[in-house]
């Protein structure tokens, strides 16, 4: 997969502002910490870890734009609790079918406006066994 972005970036010109990366997500934010303005992610992981792993990642004021196909409730509730202990305010959310009949999908647009009330990124694993925002 790496290989394929990669490919890709090249392939439409993108060379040196975007990359893909192999290397787990709290150790890259750890190393790369505050650096991005945008951080990206589709069916990777419900809403708490999501932000949860890209807080580190983006510069204060950053934007996360976080694609969902169908959101529950209580993922939602788990999203907004754990957006406010990473720094996030929820500023939109754009909703839209995907042509030829594939689906729907949700984008939520979160800005960073003030740091995190926890040290992240936490030890690898941690956003996965015990998401922010679930107690």
């Amino acid at each position: 997969k790496v290989l394929a972005v990669n490919a890709f970036a090249r392939a439409l010109g993108l060379d040196g502002r975007v990359r893909g990366e192999h290397d787990r997500l709290e150790t890259f934010g750890a190393a790369h910490r505050e650096e991005y303005d945008l951080v990206v992610a589709r069916a990777l992981a419900p809403l708490p870890v999501l932000l949860e792993y890209a807080s580190p990642l983006l510069k204060r004021g950053g934007q996360c734009l976080l694609a969902k196909a169908n959101p529950e409730d209580e993922e939602l509730a788990q999203g907004s609790r754990a957006a406010a202990i990473c720094g996030f305010e929820l500023m939109n959310i754009y909703e839209f079918d995907l042509p030829g009949g594939l689906g729907h999908r949700t984008v939520f647009d979160y800005r960073e406006i003030k740091r995190p009330t926890i040290k992240l990124p936490r030890p690898a694993g941690q956003a996965k066994r015990r998401p922010l925002g679930t107690n």
